[in-house]
């Protein structure tokens, strides 16, 4: 079977016919007639009704994929600013003409996020798995991207804390050194308890 698939592919190639079967012509080398499709990313829109955090997140994703240059940052980003958020950026504008992303992203989080009302470490802190492993991972990971960085260790140490008492021992037994291990781990002893 494989044998029938490399000479259908080999067909289409010595009759000019690409790999997307447009008949751009013959291949010279094994990537010639591959045209990777422009990606349309699209750039949400915040109008205060979700937490600013996340939409921060997917802003700068945006800017990254793009290579957005930072004095275009803020630009780019008011466009998609809907309702309050439109006038509170003219309100900014007035106050800080040129304010980069840095003053951009403090100034929605002081105005929209709950930043002043929460304390995200604390939360994270007392975080309790109370259910399945993949539950307690969604919220911790949610708390986490809302502290802000924290070093690989002081993560292991917060998730595994707070894990239901027979996970927690054998997790800790084989000392995770970063979250993505430790997470594994706990997944693993899940699994093998509920079996």
């Amino acid at each position: 079977q494989l044998k029938v698939c490399i000479e259908e592919v080999s067909k289409r190639g010595n009759d000019g016919e690409g790999s997307n079967g447009r008949g751009r012509g013959p291949r010279y080398g094994p990537n010639a007639n591959y045209t990777a499709k422009p990606l349309k990313l699209d750039f949400s829109r915040f109008n205060r009704k979700e937490d600013p955090t996340s939409w921060v997140c997917r802003a700068e994703q945006f800017f990254r994929f793009h290579a957005t240059p930072a004095v275009e940052q803020v630009s780019t980003a008011t466009f998609h600013l809907e309702d309050d958020a439109q006038w509170w950026f003219q309100v900014l504008m007035q106050e800080t003409p040129n304010a980069t992303w840095e003053e951009f992203k403090s100034g929605i989080y002081a105005t929209y996020g709950l930043h002043q009302f929460l304390d995200y470490f604390r939360e994270l802190t007392k975080l309790k798995q109370q259910g399945t492993i993949q539950a307690y991972q969604t919220q911790f990971n949610k708390l986490l991207a809302k502290v802000g960085y924290l070093p690989p260790d002081r993560q292991v140490s917060c998730f595994i804390s707070r894990l239901s008492d027979t996970v927690r021992t054998e997790v800790q037994a084989n000392c995770p050194t970063n979250l993505s291990t430790a997470i594994s781990l706990t997944r693993l002893y899940e699994a093998k308890n509920q079996s």
